[in-house]
């Protein structure tokens, strides 16, 4: 009952590389820390916050709507301000132009390629997954295999064990075999 809990070195190695830059190996680690600590609170903290760094709002509102009441404190108060700050300027203005453009041509799939290209360039790595599934689907050579490729690019870029990746990699290998 003395040792420290296994988690505990996890979440401090995590902190160490969330300081040097390395989010996402951070991420990683973070994400088994809060399933081997039963979703400790200290954890799921950490992890939601490095998750609003990688721009993954969707996340990070999860796993903080989990925190009960009784454990929201001024840490938890700060990550979910930095969620909320984050949220308000994630989006260029190219980002905009092109949501809006969309929604009034929902089926041009060029445009639908240029927003994925967009959100791929700042961050938004499951939104354009999911637009370039959507063109994939209909068309695995989808600009002569841009749409594919770009979709495996952005699937090396966020590293293994990440469940976004994981997910897309499995409906890319059910939609070609």
């Amino acid at each position: 009952p003395h040792l420290p809990n296994p988690w505990d070195l996890i979440v401090r190695n995590a902190e160490e590389k969330v300081a040097a830059g390395e989010l996402e190996d951070a991420q990683v680690a973070l994400r088994a820390a809060y399933q081997e600590s039963h979703q400790k609170v200290e954890v799921a903290l950490e992890l939601a916050n490095v998750l609003v760094m990688l721009k993954r709002f969707d996340e990070a509102e999860q796993i903080l709507a989990k925190v009960k009441m009784a454990d929201q404190n001024e840490r938890f108060q700060q990550v979910k301000a930095a969620l909320a700050l984050a949220q308000e300027a994630q989006k260029a203005p190219e980002i905009m132009k092109l949501e809006e453009q969309l929604a009034l041509a929902p089926e041009d799939g060029e445009l639908r390629y240029q927003l994925a290209m967009q959100y791929s360039q700042h961050d938004y790595k499951k939104e354009a997954l999911d637009l370039l599934y959507a063109l994939i689907s209909k068309d695995l050579n989808f600009n002569a295999g841009e749409a594919k490729k770009m979709y495996l690019d952005i699937i090396a870029t966020m590293g293994k064990g990440d469940p976004v990746a994981v997910s897309a990699q499995r409906k890319l290998y059910n939609l070609i075999y």
